[in-house]
């Protein structure tokens, strides 16, 4: 099963303000590779106490794209632990090469870095992560966590690295099909300071708009990053509680019919209103020509009459035959609209649910998730008024699509 024609991948990294007032370098990084029908997405946060570790992440996002664009199939079948031991084995072999030509210490901590990756090939998916920050994944219109932070020490001031001796006892692998998963998202602790809520320990609502601007194909990849960059520099720098580098890095994986399942909603509910002015018309010449016979038949008919009888009777059995035929049809696309409807309706009760344990303080949410509720939930009362009057093409197209 192929799901990977219409990958898209997006990402950044921002030097945080802390680097900035020290004048050190950023020393996040991301990568992505796609080859052998393999796509990787990468990303590495060095730790900022030693030396060089910006360079130390690259190697590692670089090495494990690398790595996993040349073996997916083969290393996919092993076990989890087999996994993290040979990818870690080869990070730490360049890691040792590159501190040798640097003179550098990596017993003391240097080239030190996490590392965060996904990558997939058709409908499968293998994921891995060492130390903090997040990798989330999105599925069925909503963002969820498939790895968490992991950090030792009082308050979770220390996390775990690639150069330590540790480091395979703490690296996390997953493995499974992708299915309805449409996409991921990695990220750094200073973008997770953002994008994630530790209380409740979920992603927040921005995840889902930073995918809305990957899956817009009307956007260019530059264009995205572009985006991404501007609000890490106006929101995310300033919400990193370290005033930590920020980075974040994409992927959708959506295939082309879940692209098309907006499109094809639209499409039922145009061609619902148009054939229902259809079936109105042939509904007034059916009438017409009714009318006509019951007058022929109500007096003797003249020879021109009768044959004016023969042409109407011939056109009155086209019109029943077209009027069955669009009947069918109509009968299909109302069944259509009734499913859509009970799914708007279940979704509707969901977001009431959500605000009434809003209200009652069973659950917190930020302002900003709370404005989004509220948004949807009127959105979806007037496309269910809207349905119902039959005008649904054009409106559901001025609320989601303008």
């Amino acid at each position: 099963m192929t799901r990977t024609k219409n990958i898209r991948v997006a990402g950044t990294y921002v030097k945080g303000i802390s680097h900035d007032e020290s004048e050190k370098p950023c020393q996040d990084r991301t990568y992505q590779k796609s080859s052998n029908g393999v796509t990787v997405i990468s990303l590495a946060d060095g730790a900022g106490s030693y030396e060089k570790t910006e360079i130390g992440a690259e190697i590692a996002t670089k090495f494990v794209a690398d790595y996993l664009c040349d073996n997916f199939m083969g290393i996919f079948e092993k076990d989890e632990k087999t996994i993290a031991k040979n990818i870690l084995n080869g990070i730490q072999k360049e890691l040792i090469k590159k501190a040798k030509n640097l003179n550098l210490d990596m017993k003391r901590g240097d080239l030190s870095s996490t590392l965060l990756f996904v990558s997939v090939k058709d409908n499968q998916y293998l994921a891995g992560h060492i130390g903090d920050g997040m990798i989330g994944y999105f599925e069925n219109q909503k963002s969820a966590v498939l790895s968490y932070p992991e950090n030792s020490g009082e308050n979770g001031k220390y996390t775990y690295l690639t150069t330590q001796k540790s480091s395979l006892d703490h690296f996390r692998v997953y493995k499974n099909e992708l299915n309805n998963i449409t996409g991921f998202v990695l990220m750094s602790d200073g973008t997770c300071d953002s994008l994630y809520d530790p209380v409740p320990k979920r992603l927040t609502v921005g995840n889902m708009t930073i995918m809305g601007w990957l899956n817009n194909k009307t956007l260019s990849i530059e264009q995205v990053e572009k985006e991404i960059r501007e609000a890490i520099e106006s929101l995310f720098l300033n919400k990193s509680k370290n005033g930590d580098d920020c980075s974040i890095i994409l992927m959708s994986t959506k295939d082309e019919d879940k692209m098309k399942e907006a499109e094809i909603t639209d499409l039922t509910l145009d061609q619902l209103a148009d054939n229902t002015k259809r079936i109105d018309r042939l509904q007034e010449d059916l009438d017409s020509v009714k009318n006509k016979l019951k007058d022929l038949n109500n007096r003797v008919p003249t020879k021109i009459e009768e044959n004016d009888y023969k042409n109407y009777k011939s056109v009155l059995d086209k019109l029943t035959s077209k009027k069955a035929d669009n009947t069918k049809r109509i009968n299909r696309l109302k069944e259509n609209v009734t499913t859509i409807k009970k799914e708007l309706n279940d979704f509707q009760n969901i977001l009431g649910s959500k605000l009434d344990k809003i209200s009652s303080g069973r659950e917190s949410v930020s302002i900003e998730e709370m404005k989004s509720i509220i948004k949807w939930k009127k959105n979806v009362n007037i496309l269910l008024i809207v349905i119902s009057t039959g005008l649904a093409g054009v409106v559901i197209k001025l609320l989601f699509f303008n």
